[in-house]
């Protein structure tokens, strides 16, 4: 990347934009909260859970041992007052695609836990379905604008 003296004599915002744009163009985007993710969906809602002050984990092994003894890692797991809910968000719609979210569904039904998704939601409503998402598990989240 970038040295310290060519930083200062182009400037730290041409060198975040540059960093961001080579994990934009990796198929990874980085969140607020400074980890990878992997798409501009999981981005929103990354943020949005960093802004609301509701803490996760971004892909946090499932402690659980799956069917085909895979790892699975929900693609959030959140902390709602000590206690872990798993949220996925499922942005695609190809037939194989389709097979494994079926399956994620599934096994969060076997072991009962507290679970939710989130699918194929268009950006600009992202936010809005994430916070009625949560309101329905008994949490108010104010959606404020930054």
């Amino acid at each position: 990347m970038y040295k310290m003296e060519e930083a200062k004599k182009i400037g730290l915002k041409k060198v975040i934009n540059d960093w961001i744009d080579k994990k934009l163009n990796a198929e990874y985007i980085i969140a607020v909260k400074g980890h990878l993710v992997r798409s501009v969906s999981e981005t929103i809602i990354s943020n949005f859970l960093f802004k609301h002050g509701i803490e996760y984990k971004y892909e946090k092994l499932y402690p659980k041992l799956v069917e085909d003894r895979k790892p699975y890692k929900p693609d959030f797991t959140l902390d709602l007052a000590g206690q872990k809910v798993y949220f996925e968000y499922f942005g695609m719609d190809d037939r194989d695609y389709k097979e494994k979210q079926q399956k994620k569904i599934a096994l969060q039904q076997k072991y009962k836990t507290n679970f939710f998704y989130i699918e194929n939601a268009r950006i600009d409503q992202l936010e809005n379905i994430l916070d009625m998402k949560l309101k329905n598990m008994g949490l108010y989240i104010k959606i404020e604008q930054i």
